[in-house]
Protein backbone atom coordinates (compact mmCIF):
# COMPACT_ATOMS: atom_id res chain seq x y z
CA UNK A 1 0.00 0.00 0.00
CA UNK A 2 1.34 3.35 -1.00
CA UNK A 3 1.28 6.12 1.68
CA UNK A 4 -1.01 8.99 0.93
CA UNK A 5 0.30 12.54 0.96
CA UNK A 6 -2.01 15.07 2.52
CA UNK A 7 -2.01 18.79 2.52
CA UNK A 8 -0.52 20.47 5.64
CA UNK A 9 -3.11 21.23 8.26
CA UNK A 10 -3.43 24.41 10.31
CA UNK A 11 -3.65 22.40 13.54
CA UNK A 12 -0.36 21.28 15.06
CA UNK A 13 -1.68 17.84 16.02
CA UNK A 14 -3.58 17.22 12.81
CA UNK A 15 -0.35 16.70 10.92
CA UNK A 16 0.92 14.08 13.38
CA UNK A 17 -2.32 12.12 13.19
CA UNK A 18 -2.35 12.44 9.43
CA UNK A 19 1.13 10.99 9.18
CA UNK A 20 0.25 8.10 11.50
CA UNK A 21 -2.71 7.22 9.36
CA UNK A 22 -0.55 7.32 6.29
CA UNK A 23 2.05 4.92 7.66
CA UNK A 24 4.71 7.13 9.28
CA UNK A 25 6.91 4.84 11.33
CA UNK A 26 7.98 7.29 14.02
CA UNK A 27 6.07 10.44 14.92
CA UNK A 28 6.50 12.07 18.35
CA UNK A 29 8.70 11.10 21.32
CA UNK A 30 9.27 7.67 22.80
CA UNK A 31 8.93 6.92 26.49
CA UNK A 32 12.70 6.47 26.83
CA UNK A 33 13.35 9.94 25.41
CA UNK A 34 10.89 11.46 27.88
CA UNK A 35 12.51 9.66 30.84
CA UNK A 36 16.01 10.78 29.80
CA UNK A 37 14.84 14.39 29.36
CA UNK A 38 13.13 14.34 32.78
CA UNK A 39 16.30 12.93 34.35
CA UNK A 40 18.44 15.65 32.80
CA UNK A 41 16.03 18.34 34.00
CA UNK A 42 16.01 16.94 37.53
CA UNK A 43 19.83 16.92 37.65
CA UNK A 44 19.86 20.53 36.46
CA UNK A 45 17.32 21.52 39.13
CA UNK A 46 19.29 19.78 41.90
CA UNK A 47 22.55 21.45 40.83
CA UNK A 48 20.84 24.84 40.67
CA UNK A 49 19.39 24.38 44.17
CA UNK A 50 22.79 23.40 45.57
CA UNK A 51 24.38 26.43 43.93
CA UNK A 52 21.77 28.74 45.44
CA UNK A 53 22.27 27.25 48.92
CA UNK A 54 26.05 27.58 48.65
CA UNK A 55 25.65 31.20 47.54
CA UNK A 56 23.38 31.96 50.51
CA UNK A 57 25.89 30.45 52.95
CA UNK A 58 28.77 32.44 51.47
CA UNK A 59 26.79 35.69 51.59
CA UNK A 60 25.84 35.04 55.22
CA UNK A 61 29.47 34.39 56.15
CA UNK A 62 30.63 37.53 54.33
CA UNK A 63 27.99 39.50 56.25
CA UNK A 64 29.27 38.03 59.53
CA UNK A 65 32.87 38.99 58.75
CA UNK A 66 31.78 42.51 57.86
CA UNK A 67 29.73 42.76 61.05
CA UNK A 68 32.72 41.60 63.12
CA UNK A 69 35.00 44.17 61.47
CA UNK A 70 32.56 47.00 62.09
CA UNK A 71 32.09 45.91 65.71
CA UNK A 72 35.87 45.75 66.27
CA UNK A 73 36.23 49.24 64.81
CA UNK A 74 33.45 50.47 67.11
CA UNK A 75 35.20 48.99 70.14
CA UNK A 76 38.43 50.75 69.14
CA UNK A 77 36.52 54.02 68.76
CA UNK A 78 35.14 53.59 72.29
CA UNK A 79 38.68 53.00 73.54
CA UNK A 80 39.87 56.16 71.79
CA UNK A 81 37.24 58.14 73.66
CA UNK A 82 38.70 57.04 77.02
CA UNK A 83 41.59 58.91 78.61
CA UNK A 84 44.97 57.23 78.30
CA UNK A 85 45.19 56.50 82.04
CA UNK A 86 41.80 54.72 81.96
CA UNK A 87 43.08 52.01 79.62
CA UNK A 88 43.57 49.38 82.32
CA UNK A 89 43.17 45.61 82.07
CA UNK A 90 39.97 45.75 84.16
CA UNK A 91 38.45 48.40 81.92
CA UNK A 92 39.41 46.51 78.77
CA UNK A 93 37.92 43.28 80.14
CA UNK A 94 34.63 45.01 80.94
CA UNK A 95 33.93 45.97 77.32
CA UNK A 96 30.99 44.20 75.69
CA UNK A 97 29.78 43.80 72.14
CA UNK A 98 26.60 45.46 70.92
CA UNK A 99 23.36 43.45 70.95
CA UNK A 100 23.10 43.63 67.15
CA UNK A 101 26.55 42.12 66.69
CA UNK A 102 25.82 39.37 69.21
CA UNK A 103 22.64 38.59 67.27
CA UNK A 104 24.47 38.29 63.94
CA UNK A 105 27.51 36.42 65.25
CA UNK A 106 26.54 33.10 66.87
CA UNK A 107 28.68 32.30 69.89
CA UNK A 108 30.62 35.55 69.54
CA UNK A 109 33.40 36.43 71.94
CA UNK A 110 35.23 39.72 72.36
CA UNK A 111 38.80 39.86 73.60
CA UNK A 112 40.51 43.20 74.14
CA UNK A 113 44.16 43.29 75.17
CA UNK A 114 46.91 45.86 75.40
CA UNK A 115 50.68 45.70 75.24
CA UNK A 116 52.77 48.41 76.89
CA UNK A 117 55.64 49.79 74.86
CA UNK A 118 58.36 52.17 76.02
CA UNK A 119 60.27 52.87 72.84
CA UNK A 120 60.30 55.24 70.98
CA UNK A 121 57.66 56.77 73.27
CA UNK A 122 55.54 55.28 76.03
CA UNK A 123 52.23 54.01 74.78
CA UNK A 124 50.00 50.99 74.33
CA UNK A 125 49.21 48.73 71.45
CA UNK A 126 45.52 47.82 71.66
CA UNK A 127 44.21 44.58 70.11
CA UNK A 128 40.53 43.77 69.56
CA UNK A 129 39.73 40.15 68.62
CA UNK A 130 36.23 39.00 67.72
CA UNK A 131 35.61 35.30 67.16
CA UNK A 132 32.38 33.42 66.47
CA UNK A 133 31.14 29.92 65.72
CA UNK A 134 28.97 28.64 62.93
CA UNK A 135 27.56 25.29 61.87
CA UNK A 136 30.61 24.24 59.85
CA UNK A 137 33.28 22.10 61.54
CA UNK A 138 36.04 24.30 60.10
CA UNK A 139 37.22 26.94 62.56
CA UNK A 140 36.90 30.50 61.29
CA UNK A 141 39.75 32.94 61.72
CA UNK A 142 38.85 35.71 64.17
CA UNK A 143 38.72 39.33 63.12
CA UNK A 144 41.55 41.33 64.68
CA UNK A 145 42.11 45.07 64.65
CA UNK A 146 44.97 46.88 66.37
CA UNK A 147 45.66 50.48 67.15
CA UNK A 148 48.46 52.43 68.81
CA UNK A 149 47.64 54.74 71.67
CA UNK A 150 50.37 57.01 73.06
CA UNK A 151 50.67 58.76 76.38
CA UNK A 152 49.76 62.44 76.50
CA UNK A 153 52.32 64.60 74.83
CA UNK A 154 52.00 63.43 71.26
CA UNK A 155 52.96 60.56 69.05
CA UNK A 156 56.59 59.67 68.35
Amino acid sequence: MKPQIREPSTSAFAGVYAFRKTGCVRCGYTMLECIVAAGMLSVAFVLTAQLLLWNARERREAWRVQTARVEAANVLERLDALPYDALTAERLGALKMSDEAVGWLPGASLKVSSTDVASPRSGKLLHVDIAWNDASPVAKAPVRLSRWRFAPGGAP
